[in-house]
């Protein structure tokens, strides 16, 4: 059995040819608008509903200037927009517009097609176990998320596992 060094190095070897197989790739939607994986990920974050820019910094491990930056960019190309917030007026929030709306529904719609013609060749067993798989490593990412919220509530509390510093 093989130990958990070498298979996290299987899995990462794993997706990195999954990703590069060009059975994923962006639909041209996505290409006609020049975005960035990391500004389709902003995008899908705001589908969410608004955020502060403080938010989608943290949220993708991002200094703050470097996000509004990559917001007005989004802003710029009309997918999105910045607004007050209702709660704080000094506080801008980002949102998306309709049209980033369907630049979310484009990149959705091309990577489900994608999922479809990978899942064309494989039986529903094994079709129930890649989901079975993919839960299980949501899963790890929500737990990676939380601990990661955590550390964060700790610096700003400067607390560090209950007791301050």
């Amino acid at each position: 059995m093989a130990g958990r060094k070498e298979l996290v190095a299987r899995i990462a070897e794993l997706s990195e040819s999954i990703a590069t197989t060009g059975r994923m790739e962006p639909n041209a939607f996505v290409m006609e608008s020049d975005l960035t994986l990391p500004q389709i990920r902003v995008l899908h974050m705001l589908n969410s509903g608004p955020a502060r820019i403080s938010e989608v910094a943290r949220a993708h491990g991002m200094a703050r200037p470097n996000a509004s930056t990559m917001v007005e960019r989004l802003v710029r190309k009309g997918l999105a927009e910045r607004v007050s917030d209702p709660n704080d007026r000094r506080v801008a929030l980002a949102c998306l517009t309709e049209k980033g709306r369907e630049a979310i529904g484009a990149v959705s719609h091309s990577n489900y097609e994608a999922m479809e013609a990978i899942a064309s060749v494989l039986s529903t067993d094994e079709l129930e176990l890649v989901a079975d798989a993919l839960e299980i490593l949501e899963r790890g990412v929500r737990r990676l998320e939380a601990a990661s919220e955590d550390e964060i509530a700790d610096e700003g509390t400067g607390s560090r596992g209950g007791t301050r510093v």
